[in-house]
Formats: C-alpha cells, sequence, structure tokens
C-alpha cells in the first residue's frame, strides 16, 4: 500500500515538472532577455484633467482674482491720453486698477504718443518706483498723486544733460598748441685738408731716394 502511494506521488511530480516546461517563455512574467515589452496603449487619467488657471492663480497669490486684485487679459480702453504729460513719463491707469500703465512718448508730428502696457495677473504698476509690483504693495487710489515723479525724473535728468553740455564745451573751447617741428642740429664743420688745392701748383721736390733730373755723364778720358 505505501509502495503505491510513493508511486502515486511521483507520477504527479513527474506530470508537474512537464506541465511547467509546457509554458512558454515568459508567460505570466517579465519578457526574456532580447526582446522587448509591449509599450501601452494609453496614459493615466491624470494628465488629462484641465487646471482651472483661476484656482492656479489663488494657490500662488494671495487673495481672490478678480475681487482683491484685477486679472485682464489685454489693456482695456480707458480715457487716459499724453496731452500735457512729461515727455518719456509712466503713468499707472487708475481705470484700470493701475494693472495697465502707459508711457507718453514724442511722435512725429511733435506731439506725445501713448503707449500702453498691461502687467502680469496679481501684480500693479506702482507709481512710486516705476515697476511692475504685488498688488498688496501699492495702493492704486494714490497713482494720480505720484504723477509729479515723472518732473522730478524729467528734471533730474535736464540737468545731468546740462552737466555734460558745460563739460563738453569746456573741453572743446581748450586751447590747442600745436607741437613745434623738430630742431635740427648743425653738422660739424670739416676741416679742409692742407695738401688740397684748387689749382695746378709748382711740383713737389722728389722724395728722398727718388728719381731726380739727370746729370751729364763726366767723360772717362782724363787729359
Amino acid at each position: 500500500m505505501k509502495s503505491f502511494q510513493s508511486i502515486s506521488l511521483i507520477i504527479a511530480s513527474v506530470l508537474l515538472s512537464l506541465s511547467v516546461a509546457d509554458k512558454p517563455p515568459g508567460f505570466g512574467g517579465s519578457p526574456p532577455l532580447g526582446q522587448y515589452a509591449s509599450s501601452q496603449s494609453s496614459y493615466g487619467s491624470g494628465f488629462e484633467q484641465e487646471v482651472d488657471p483661476l484656482a492656479a492663480l489663488a494657490d500662488a497669490i494671495p487673495g481672490v482674482p478678480g475681487e482683491d486684485y484685477p486679472i485682464y487679459s489685454e489693456v482695456p480702453e480707458t480715457s487716459f491720453v499724453c496731452d500735457g504729460q512729461i515727455e518719456g513719463g509712466y503713468y499707472a491707469d487708475p481705470e484700470a486698477e493701475c494693472q495697465a500703465f502707459h508711457i507718453c512718448s514724442a511722435d512725429a508730428s511733435g506731439g506725445l504718443a501713448k503707449y500702453s502696457f498691461l502687467c502680469p495677473n496679481g501684480t500693479l504698476f506702482n507709481q512710486e518706483y516705476f515697476i511692475c509690483d504685488w498688488w498688496f504693495n501699492f495702493d492704486c487710489a494714490q497713482a494720480e498723486e505720484l504723477y509729479s515723479r515723472n518732473e522730478e525724473i524729467a528734471a533730474e535728468r535736464e540737468a545731468a544733460a546740462g552737466d555734460l553740455d558745460a563739460l563738453c564745451s569746456k573741453s572743446g573751447s581748450a586751447k590747442y598748441n600745436k607741437p613745434s617741428p623738430p630742431s635740427r642740429r648743425a653738422s660739424p664743420k670739416r676741416k679742409s685738408s692742407n695738401t688740397a688745392s684748387s689749382g695746378y701748383g709748382s711740383p713737389s721736390s722728389p722724395a728722398p731716394g727718388g728719381y731726380g733730373a739727370p746729370f751729364a755723364p763726366q767723360s772717362s778720358y782724363q787729359f
């Protein structure tokens, strides 16, 4: 009886091993080396969710968008004009809740042209410092009272330009001294040679041991 049970267990183990061996490679697990797994057909649903821009703005900036500070997407039409303003001046627009500001610049006809800009949401144009600042750092009701800052800056600019003109005129009026030509040194006179003469003179005496005038030959006969 025990031998029969042992034989049955052996047969069962053999059949189990055969069934495992018949499974295709990679079944129920990672693919074998040298092969790629199938790509995912779609992404999770989290990527398809749209973000509410107002909610994101409220999370990033203190206050309620549209109530505590304006959220214009473009510069609104207002009654602001550059007539009577300072050339090159910056002006916050209270009608746009100071999110918009204007620059008055000279045009070709001799007047002032208006160029309008919009600060990012959550910021206002700070008329005191001429920057887009957080809405809680500037009170838009004080913008028109600070327009005089443009006059102060214009006066400082004119004063600086006057100082520069005075400096340029002073440097330009300085006497120009023409450099004198280099001095020429007189060349030393050469001493005239005593032996040199301008014409032909009498012949000099021959040198000792030289040839002189021929002498008359003496007769070899004596009387």
